[in-house]
């Protein structure tokens, strides 16, 4: 009888503990859960994914009237699930071996594009962030030039299967604004 009361009591104990489970779980349905997975804007520059050949020029001066060469090979690819694409830049700059990454994802919460760059000349992490409107991904962010704040813009445009351009815009002030680099991305 003592065997039949205890087989009994467990049975009553697991029934509560599955209706708790399941009350539990509905209530978690109930809960409004924010998006998850890769943001649907990815889609936006999801066309970047492959291999590509950048030629471009560059100043770093305002008042110079000539430009430098830049050529690179670059390589994009979604990371993380599709959540970001991660750009691979590799190309001598001013005759040096330069490399560089950067991670772009959409921030939901922010409705905001968002970047971040690092390279091994400047050595540090550089954040942009923006908005991809008209068919331009436009990002902007504060870096440093000979240790003084200099703000930068990109502005990635006239995007298709094979190719797109760069424009770069740098200021020192965040008011004047001059272009400091540019060119075009050919698919390989």
């Amino acid at each position: 009888m003592r065997g039949i009361k205890s087989l009994m009591l467990l049975l009553v104990l697991v029934a509560a503990v599955s209706a708790f489970a399941q009350e539990d779980t509905s209530a978690m349905k109930e809960q409004d859960m924010p998006p998850m997975g890769p943001p649907e804007q990815m889609k936006e520059i999801a066309g970047m994914v492959g291999d590509w050949h950048y030629r471009g020029e560059f100043r770093m001066d305002p008042k110079a009237e000539s430009w430098m060469p830049q050529d690179a090979e670059i390589v994009y690819s979604l990371v993380a699930g599709g959540a970001a694409l991660q750009m691979d830049y590799t190309g001598p700059i001013m005759g040096m071996d330069f490399h560089g990454l950067s991670l772009t994802s959409y921030d939901r919460e922010k409705a905001e594009w968002q970047e971040i760059w690092v390279d091994n000349i400047a050595g540090r992490i550089t954040t942009y962030t923006g908005q991809f409107e008209d068919g331009k991904l436009v990002m902007t962010g504060e870096d440093y030039y000979q240790g003084q704040p200099m703000y930068i813009r990109m502005v990635n445009y006239d995007m298709t299967d094979t190719s797109f351009k760069l424009e770069m815009e740098s200021s020192i002030d965040g008011e004047n604004w001059y272009v400091s680099m540019r060119g075009k991305y050919t698919r390989k």
